[in-house]
């Protein structure tokens, strides 16, 4: 408001102060989302507690696809490796993707 309090009492125009008002609202509205998106990438990458831990696998499903015991139940897993998994065996928790675990050889 200031802004175009200042427009306003160096030109006179009303139009242009409220055409001023409009530009800088936008731009602190820009600012402060460029602000808090940062902001959130960043919080999420730290939230995904599972990264760096082991899950039993208990069978192969097929292609990359792995069911795992983890955490007391059991789960979907897609392997990143190109070895296969064996049943019994334990693999490294990479990240998560909605409900599926994503997993490689330790």
């Amino acid at each position: 408001m200031a802004g175009s309090g200042i427009i306003y009492g160096l030109i006179g125009s009303t139009p242009a102060a409220v055409l001023t008002a409009a530009l800088l609202s936008a731009l602190g509205i820009w600012f402060v989302h460029a602000k808090t998106a940062v902001r959130k990438v960043e919080t999420d990458s730290y939230q995904d507690l599972d990264a760096g831990q082991y899950a039993e696998i208990l069978r192969h499903t097929g292609g990359n696809r792995y069911e795992v015991f983890y955490r007391g139940t059991h789960w979907q897993a897609q392997n990143t490796g190109q070895e296969e998994l064996e049943p019994g065996t334990r693999a490294l928790i990479v990240r998560k993707e909605g409900n599926l675990l994503i997993i490689t050889h330790p």
